[in-house]
């Protein structure tokens, strides 16, 4: 059954969206702050954004929130600054530098965020709402390039890594290799949640996959919590500490 804006399943699923994404925000701040993995201060910013976001739609302000919109970028430019930081402690850089490759993601994430709030925000505000639409989907479009190009860096990167000579590094949990795949996971989740978010732009505000509150939910709130979930749990800071234990890698303890 569709779940709708404003009913009472939708103000309990806002709820318990805004309750777990407030739980992961506390879980990836202990973590940062123990492991001191500072780039991560992005991902607990996106979950706060989630917060506040779903808690106005619990409040009735229905499933648009601006908040839940961008919360993504957030979480992303943490995800990507961690492959930087990877790069840089397990000393391949020749293919692309990393700070380089770092700040073009970051960069691109910039311009998505002003892209898609200054869409949503049109929409919101003005009667003909095709500008807004636009705009929107336009950031939504630099975040989907975003998409591809990290994970055919992270593709790079890993070929890269297997002809190392850190193969211990790379074993267990928390291993490289391990944390890698959850960089290809994480991706793939962001890439389906920007399509549909892309999807639901392009079929209108007043549309049937706009007006069912359950797409949203699924195909960007459940997905972004699976998201959160994972890199909480394959944190880069424990793989990073992971790497300490490689007698062959010099390691070096400056962060990105």
């Amino acid at each position: 059954m569709a779940v709708n804006g404003g009913t009472h399943s939708s103000h309990q699923i806002s709820i318990t969206l805004g309750t777990i994404f407030c739980v992961l925000a506390i879980g990836h701040f202990a973590l940062m702050w123990w492991l001191k993995t500072w780039m991560m201060v992005f991902i607990i910013a996106g979950c706060i954004l989630e917060v506040t976001g779903y808690l106005s739609t619990a409040a009735g302000y229905g499933t648009q929130s601006v908040q839940v919109i961008v919360a993504p970028i957030f979480l992303s430019t943490s995800v990507y600054m961690s492959l930087g930081t990877l790069i840089k402690r397990m000393d391949v850089k020749d293919f692309i530098p990393f700070r380089t490759a770092s700040f073009c993601f970051v960069l691109g994430n910039v311009v998505s965020l002003g892209l898609q709030i200054a869409g949503v925000v049109l929409g919101k505000v003005q009667e003909d709402k095709s500008l807004g639409t636009s705009i929107t989907i336009a950031g939504l479009a630099v975040q989907l390039v975003q998409d591809l190009a990290f994970f055919t860096t992270t593709i790079v990167v890993h070929k890269k890594f297997l002809k190392s000579p850190f193969f211990e590094s790379g074993k267990g949990v928390y291993g490289w290799k391990n944390y890698l795949m959850t960089l290809y996971i994480l991706t793939s989740l962001f890439f389906v949640r920007n399509c549909f978010r892309i999807v639901q732009f392009g079929i209108g505000w007043n549309g049937y996959v706009a007006r069912q509150a359950a797409f949203a939910y699924t195909l960007d709130g459940l997905l972004m919590v699976i998201a959160m979930t994972m890199i909480l749990f394959i944190h880069p800071g424990l793989v990073y500490s992971r790497l300490k234990a490689d007698p062959l890698l010099e390691h070096t303890s400056n962060e990105l």
